[in-house]
């Protein structure tokens, strides 16, 4: 069994010789306090899993993986799968079980997770054999573990660097648990969807089996993953600078604040993105939105991709080239980080027929635009009214925080707590119209009247944690009752699901078109 894991790390992976110092918001315990210890660290993923660089924390949700190769050659599942650019999600909301041997003259220690959803999700390509089918594809992907109980245990000792002590670990390994695994391969087989599907609905059905043969392989990988993230704080940090001192007082963990970058603009809503130069922009706003671009940077070939107006075979290629260069957002053109797209809330209320729900989301991200294919671009003209998109995405999930409540077919259902909803070659078709309006400065800008939305998917999985105040029997039979019938609970959901999505994207496109003159999206004329 062969494998290998490279992170992109944000800091590097290195024995450092001086002592680095922890942010001031940061909760810190005393050696061998247990239950201050369990907090202390999962208050560390709910507000800094972005990353600590002061301590050598790096990024954990999304936790970026560059290549992560499992390497299956013995027993009925014989296959070389190779992951690459993956992003692990699900760790802001991991739940610390035990924490044990952190004390003054460590040498075993011993972490416990439980993730409510995590998934990996990106770039993959496998060749082999699942029991008797041959398998073999290149594209997107997802895998999806539903109350992932990881345990970390690792061996070490203290080591003498430049007159401090620092903790050197030596042997480590993960183990994990899972009550259900999902996964979703695009592409497979050049893209035969008869056979694809077939595979994916054969791998989704047997998971059970294919994951009892393939969870040596993955342990391993993991253990790679989080030997690094872990080895690079205890490398960073003299050992006896994690833990207060001896009579210090532990203060409560404070998130980070940050403060706009312009002007406030009074504004309300239930679903808000990043954007631009705001912290948060909001759906619903009263007054302009380019309130804080001055002046809009122009353009330039050198850093984006330009068209002439009307070249639609370019604006469809320019459109994906921003996808798949800009997708952490271009903040001269007002566009938001596309992926991950980060939704603090989004609403979808079905009131009538089959499916009687309320379903909030909170703090979401949505998924899967950087491997984004863009179809259609049509009517960005000199003279635009009704313009048209259509992208496909091979694999696009949304993970956070949900509650819901209401009936599903005759089943009453609620819960809360962390979910996951993945669309595999999900079409999105976007229709719009407006027109050309002079603004104060003189120059013409694109103002969006109505906009229509529709999509389609191949499938849709639905896992969510926490179903029914934590009963599991309850909890597994209806995320399984929800995937086994998820053609016709999307199908009753699709229209709510549709004006939330058609939501996000106005946001999106008017954000653009209010903060950049409409000439200027194109190349000059000749």
């Amino acid at each position: 069994m062969k494998l290998s894991a490279v992170l992109l790390l944000t800091a590097a992976i290195i024995g450092c010789a001086f002592a680095a110092k922890f942010p001031a918001s940061f909760s810190r315990c005393k050696q061998e306090d247990g239950n201050c210890l369990l907090e202390a660290i999962t208050a560390t993923f709910r507000s800094f899993h972005k990353g600590v660089p002061e301590i050598g924390l790096v990024p954990l949700d999304p936790l970026r993986i560059d290549t992560m190769d499992i390497v299956q050659g013995d027993g009925p599942i014989n296959i070389v799968l190779n992951f690459k650019k993956v992003d692990l999600t699900g760790f802001q909301h991991a739940n610390i079980k035990k924490a044990s041997g952190f004390t003054s003259n460590p040498t075993k220690m011993d972490l416990n997770l439980v993730v409510p959803v995590a998934s990996l999700i990106g770039g993959y390509r496998i060749n082999g054999k699942v029991l008797i089918l041959p398998i073999q594809g290149e594209g997107a992907s997802n895998m999806t573990m539903a109350d992932c109980n990881i345990s970390l245990k690792w061996t070490g000792k203290l080591v003498d660097k430049n007159g401090k002590q620092f903790y050197q670990v030596d042997k480590f390994k993960v183990h994990f648990d899972t009550s259900r695994f999902y996964m979703d391969f695009s592409n497979l087989f050049n893209g035969d969807k008869a056979l694809g599907d077939n595979m994916n609905v054969f791998l989704n059905d047997n998971w059970q089996d294919i994951l009892k043969e393939l969870k040596p392989a993955i342990s391993a990988a993991f253990t790679k993953i989080f030997e690094a993230v872990v080895s690079n704080v205890f490398n960073k940090v003299p050992y006896n600078e994690l833990y207060l001192a001896s009579g210090s007082v532990a203060v409560e963990i404070a998130a980070p604040v940050f403060e706009r970058a312009g002007p406030r603009s009074a504004h309300t809503g239930t679903i808000s993105i990043l954007i631009g130069c705001r912290s948060v922009y909001s759906l619903t706003m009263r007054g302009s939105g380019s309130d804080c671009w001055e002046h809009v940077s122009h353009l330039t070939s050198a850093t984006y991709s330009r068209c002439n107006a009307g070249d639609e075979p370019c604006i469809v290629q320019a459109i994906s080239d921003t996808f798949h260069k800009y997708q952490s957002g271009v903040p001269g053109l007002g566009l938001a980080s596309l992926d991950p797209l980060r939704i603090d809330e989004m609403d979808i209320v079905q009131g009538t027929g089959p499916v009687n729900i309320v379903l909030n989301f909170k703090n979401v991200d949505i998924t899967g635009f950087k491997d984004v294919v863009v179809k259609k671009a049509k009517g960005f003209t000199t003279n635009p009214n009704v313009m048209e998109m259509n992208l496909v995405l091979p694999v696009a999930s949304l993970v956070g925080s949900y509650k819901i409540k209401g009936k599903v077919l005759i089943l009453p259902i609620q819960g809360e707590g962390a979910s996951n909803m993945t669309m595999v070659n999900c079409d999105f078709l976007m229709k719009w119209n407006g027109g050309l309006e002079k603004h104060a400065n003189g120059k013409e800008y694109y103002q969006m009247n109505k906009i229509k939305a529709s999509f389609d998917t191949t499938r849709f999985y639905m896992h969510l944690s926490n179903l029914f105040n934590g009963d599991k029997a309850l909890g597994d039979n209806m995320n399984q009752f929800l995937n086994d019938n998820w053609e016709d609970i999307l199908k009753e959901l699709k229209p709510a699901i549709i004006g939330a999505f058609t939501k996000i994207f106005r946001a999106i496109i008017t954000n653009v078109f209010d903060n950049v003159p409409y000439e200027e999206l194109f190349l000059p004329n000749a």
